[in-house]
């Protein structure tokens, strides 16, 4: 009996230690999706290219709806135009840059058409 209640007492701290570090991640409650201005003065690089890379670097790999052969980049718009790939990012300052947001290629196909096969990325520029 005793075994048995000190095997349930150690499983019940052990689960109480997971529910306790399930809510802290390495995220530190930070939108992954989202790149904020002041993320981006905080030292960051000054191209958007250079932070997005430094910061989210995932948003730059090509990973979508596509197969290893399709060739493409990730779609970048600033404020509502599109620009280009992510080789326009290399031109934007971070000192100019109010927010930039990843889009998945499937949320940027329905939104801007089927050649978002790697997503997209929003900037919304200081005026």
């Amino acid at each position: 009996m005793r075994t048995a209640l000190r095997g349930l007492c150690f499983g019940l701290v052990l689960l109480v230690g997971a529910c306790a570090s399930a809510g802290t991640g390495s995220s530190g409650g930070v939108r992954r999706e989202v790149l904020a201005s002041d993320e981006l003065s905080d030292g960051a690089p000054a191209s958007l290219y250079d932070a997005i890379r430094t910061l989210r670097s995932e948003w730059l790999n090509r990973h979508g709806g596509g197969s290893l052969l399709q060739h493409g980049d990730v779609m970048v718009y600033v404020d509502d135009a599109r620009l280009g790939t992510s080789e326009v990012l290399r031109n934007i300052r971070t000192d100019q840059v109010v927010m930039a947001r990843y889009v998945n290629p499937t949320e940027a196909q329905a939104r801007f058409g089927s050649d978002h096969l790697f997503g997209a990325i929003l900037v919304t520029m200081r005026r």
